[in-house]
């Protein structure tokens, strides 16, 4: 019985930090994961992964997707929803948006004396002029995908000693 119940919150712990990456740090989904209201759907979630002895978290279940839409707040009902796959707003933001006034190549402040005095006898303005000039970025590739890791969790509970080399000799 004891054994059931720490075997249920470690899978429904390992759920929820899976589906917290699925999603940018700072988004709605991330509070609404980790609210009180959402913790009854991953309960039930973990037991029904733990009772099929399914350790994938996409897709979601049936039975999981109809308690979530009908749950009474609207909030875990639209995250539900957004764990299906329905919505058309992507999961993660991406990388932020390069600033394209960083693109431009010139004298920046604080001016030289001499760059002061070009810009504002010659070119009369200290933004926006011929001495500027675009800077072409280079492409950086795409970083390979991460290996996704084995939940060692969810076979069997572990303590430190299962993880002990054996072969060395203890520190004595």
């Amino acid at each position: 019985m004891v054994w059931r119940e720490l075997q249920r919150l470690r899978c429904r712990d390992m759920l929820q930090q899976r589906l917290l990456k699925m999603f940018d740090a700072d988004t709605l989904e991330c509070k609404i994961i980790q609210s009180p209201e959402f913790k009854t759907i991953l309960n039930s979630w973990a037991q029904h992964m733990i009772n099929t002895d399914n350790k994938r978290i996409l897709p979601v279940p049936s039975s999981i997707k109809t308690e979530g839409l009908g749950h009474e707040n609207p909030e875990v009902r639209w995250c539900v929803n957004r764990l299906l796959g329905e919505n058309s707003v992507p999961a993660s933001r991406g990388l932020p948006h390069f600033p394209s006034t960083l693109l431009q190549k010139g004298p920046k402040y604080p001016f030289e004396p001499h760059e002061y005095t070009i810009l504002k006898q010659k070119v009369g303005a200290l933004r926006g002029h011929e001495l500027n000039r675009k800077i072409e970025l280079p492409d950086v590739p795409q970083p390979p995908p991460a290996p996704e890791q084995e939940d060692m969790w969810l076979e069997r509970l572990r303590d430190d000693d299962d993880l002990i080399d054996r072969r060395r000799m203890p520190y004595l």
